[in-house]
């Protein structure tokens, strides 16, 4: 099983229509995997806020927190490190997280589970 977290509206590329976008998208995907012969796919689409930055810490972002902040750079990656809920030695990655980004995984898996092509939340 594979999963795939595509993700409409983050700034700079935000548009009016990001929910209509990302449901065409999915709706997309699915008309090329089927055309692939890859059956048994679903999705889960919702709308909502989310977090979305570098988490994670690499060992210099110890030193760097045992120390005062002296820049905006600096304060935004201490935000980041604050928000990802662990300090860890592994490498910075990208992220989104959010009430909506764990309804959209919960959707995907319903929709698989009752063998539904996509469900949409009420908000999109």
């Amino acid at each position: 099983k594979a999963n795939l977290l595509a993700v409409f509206g983050l700034p700079p590329f935000a548009h009016d229509d990001d929910a209509k976008r990302g449901v065409l998208c999915g709706l997309s995907i699915m008309g090329l995997l089927s055309k692939s012969g890859i059956e048994g796919a679903s999705l889960g689409i919702t709308t909502g806020l989310a977090f979305c930055g570098v988490l994670g810490s690499t060992s210099s972002d110890k030193k760097k927190r045992n120390s005062s902040v002296s820049s905006e750079a600096d304060k935004e990656t201490h935000l980041s490190v604050a928000c990802s809920g662990s300090i860890t030695r592994k490498p910075k990655e990208y992220s989104v997280i959010g009430d909506c980004i764990n309804l959209a995984s919960r959707l995907m898996d319903l929709a698989f589970h009752e063998g539904a092509t996509m469900y949409v939340d009420e908000t999109t």
